[in-house]
C-alpha cells in the first residue's frame, strides 16, 4: 500500500480480508490524513510466511523494525514479493500499470456502442459490463475505463440499480462515445486513413459481454485440491457477491483439503509401517537399544518410549479397590524373540513363546504370560500402537 502522506514509503503486509477493506481500516485507525491505497496485491496460500520472507528481503529498507513500512519504490516492493513468492502466486493485480496517457481501450468503446445501440440501457446490460470489466481489469486503467470505475462503483454500492442511476450511466456512455469520436476517431481517420484502430460499432462483432465459465480443475486423488476462485466477481465490481461466493468456495475447499491431508497422513503412515515390516523381513535391526544384549539370531523390530503400568490396591479396609498407576518409564523393545522393558527402576523381558494373549490400543499395550496372574501393561505417549500391532502381526506369522 501507499499513502500520499507518507511519500517514498510503501507498506508491505498480508491480510486474510479483502485488501481494499484492510486499506479502509488502516485509513480510519492510524490518524493519517490521507487514505491508504492498494497498489499491488497477490493471492497466496501461506501469506504470513511470504510476508516474513519479503520483510527479510527488504530489511535494509525498513523504516522501523516494529512497523511494516519500507523506504523504497512500489516497483521495488513488487519485485521483492514476486521474487519471494515465485510460482506460489495464484492471482495478482496492480493498481497502476505503466500505460501511455493517450491510450484507449477500443474494445471497451465497442462494448459501450453496442449497449447504446437500441437506445435503452438495462440493468442486465450494466451488470454484464461490470462482469466484463472484472474479467478485463487492465481496461479499468485505460480510458474510458478510468471514467467508469468510480460511477459504476457508486451506483452498484447497494447492489441495485434505480432508474435514475441507469439514466446517469446512460448519459455517461453517451458522453464517452461523443468524446471518443471528437478526440480519437475523427483525428485517427484524418491522420491515419484506413489504418485507424478498429472500433466495434453497431455493424461490427458482438462484444464478449458473457465471459465463458471456466470448468473447475479436477485434481487426481493423489494431489492436493486446488483453491477455487469465485467466477466473474473479483476485481472492482460485485465485491460483496464475490466475497460471499468465495466464502462458500473456501469452506468447501478447506473441507476437501482437510480430507485430503487426513488421507495423505494415513497413506504416509501405512507406507512407513510397510517399510518397517519390509526391513524386519530382510533381517535388519530397526534400531540398536542401549544397555541391552541382543542375541545372534535375534532382530530388533521396534523400540518405543513407554510407561510401565501396574495394578495397585487402594482404599481403606472394607473399601478396597484396584487402580492402574504408572510406576516407571523407559523403553519397550520388541525383538523377534522377546519383549523387553528397560526402565529407570525396573528392567525385565518376556519370551514371545510364553505369551498367552495381547491387547493393543493406539496409546497402550498389555500382554498375559503363562503361569502369571498379572498382566504386563504399558502406555505409549507417542501413540504408536498401530506400529506395535503391525510388527506383532509379522512376528506372530513367522
Amino acid at each position: 500500500m501507499s499513502n500520499e502522506s507518507l511519500p517514498e514509503m510503501v507498506k508491505v503486509g498480508y491480510t486474510s480480508k479483502a485488501p481494499e477493506g484492510r486499506a479502509k481500516e488502516l485509513s480510519g485507525d492510524t490518524g493519517v490524513p490521507t487514505p491508504f491505497v492498494v497498489e499491488y496485491e497477490v493471492l497466496i496460500e501461506d501469506a504470513h510466511r511470504c510476508e516474513q520472507n519479503v520483510h527479510r528481503y527488504l530489511s535494509d529498507k525498513r523504516v522501523n523494525d516494529n512497523r511494516e513500512f519500507f523506504r523504497c519504490s512500489i516497483d521495488d516492493a513488487i519485485k521483492a514479493v514476486k521474487t519471494v513468492a515465485g510460482d506460489a502466486v495464484q492471482f495478482e493485480k496492480r493498481l497502476h500499470e505503466t500505460v501511455p496517457e493517450d491510450s484507449v481501450s477500443y474494445e471497451l468503446i465497442g462494448l459501450i456502442r453496442y449497449l447504446l445501440e437500441d437506445g435503452e440501457l438495462t440493468n442486465h446490460e450494466v451488470y454484464h459490463l461490470c462482469e466484463w470489466l472484472n474479467s478485463n481489469p487492465e481496461s479499468c486503467d485505460i480510458w474510458p475505463g478510468t471514467e467508469l470505475v468510480q460511477p459504476l462503483s457508486e451506483v452498484y454500492a447497494d447492489g441495485v440499480l434505480s432508474q435514475d442511476e441507469l439514466n446517469r450511466i446512460s448519459h455517461l456512455f453517451v458522453g464517452i462515445e461523443k468524446e471518443f469520436v471528437l478526440k480519437h476517431e475523427d483525428a485517427g481517420q484524418l491522420e491515419m486513413g484506413e489504418g485507424a484502430p478498429p472500433v466495434l460499432d453497431s455493424m461490427g462483432s458482438t462484444p464478449p459481454v458473457n465471459s465463458p465459465q471456466q470448468p473447475p480443475v479436477v485434481n487426481p486423488s493423489d494431489q492436493r485440491p486446488d483453491r477455487m476462485m469465485a467466477e466473474n466477481r473479483d476485481g472492482i465490481f460485485g465485491g460483496l457477491v464475490q466475497r460471499m461466493e468465495q466464502m462458500k468456495l473456501d469452506w468447501a475447499w478447506r473441507n476437501r483439503v482437510e480430507k485430503f491431508e487426513e488421507e495423505e497422513k494415513k497413506r504416509k503412515r501405512q507406507e512407513y509401517i510397510k517399510n518397517i515390516v519390509r526391513r524386519i523381513e530382510l533381517g535388519e535391526n530397526i534400531s540398536t537399544p542401549v544397555g541391552v544384549i541382543i542375541g545372534e539370531k535375534e532382530t530388533v523390530c521396534w523400540i518405543e518410549p513407554a510407561v510401565l503400568i501396574e495394578e495397585v490396591t487402594k482404599g481403606s479396609r472394607g473399601h478396597r479397590y484396584t487402580d492402574k498407576v504408572p510406576v516407571d518409564q523407559g523403553q519397550f523393545i520388541m525383538t523377534t524373540v522377546r519383549f523387553i522393558f528397560r526402565g529407570r527402576a525396573k528392567t525385565f523381558d518376556t519370551k514371545i513363546d510364553r505369551i498367552l494373549g495381547v491387547d493393543i490400543a493406539v496409546d497402550g499395550f498389555s500382554y498375559t504370560i503363562q503361569n502369571r496372574s498379572k498382566k504386563k501393561m504399558f502406555d505409549f505417549p507417542n501413540g504408536n500402537g498401530d506400529i506395535i500391532c503391525a510388527v506383532l502381526n509379522h512376528i506372530g506369522a513367522r
